[in-house]
């Protein structure tokens, strides 16, 4: 069995739901082909995010969303931040050559949404 490597961007309320989805993943579909495990988590407010991430089980935590963009352990970047915010951290994670999640909407334009897929 593969491990996946989650680096998580947003710890609002999607960013909770997320992190727990990925927690639950064998518990509801087995192992294979992988199994998700939570590698760093990034948000604004350091104090916040120290506590967030050990409550959640993230054992790295970085207050530079870049960090996970750039993380060679890191398989996929799972972007929960403000709608606003996503194209930045979705065409920085797909330039990485990450895998991306993103929640939706994937971005507040059309052009934002054409950029990232180009």
């Amino acid at each position: 069995m593969k491990d996946i490597r989650i680096g998580l961007i947003g710890t609002g309320g999607m960013g909770r739901a997320h992190a727990t989805a990925f927690k639950n993943v064998p518990m509801v579909f087995g192992n294979e082909p992988g199994r998700p495990v939570l590698e760093i988590v990034a948000d604004i407010d350091a104090k916040a995010l120290e506590k967030w991430a050990g409550e959640f089980g993230f054992p790295r935590w970085t207050v530079n969303w870049r960090e996970v963009v750039e993380d060679p352990r890191v398989d996929i970047v799972d972007v929960t931040t403000p709608n606003a915010l996503h194209a930045e951290m979705v065409i920085a994670a797909a330039q990485a050559s990450k895998h991306v999640y993103c929640e939706k909407p994937l971005a507040t334009t059309s052009m934002d949404a054409a950029r990232i897929v180009a």
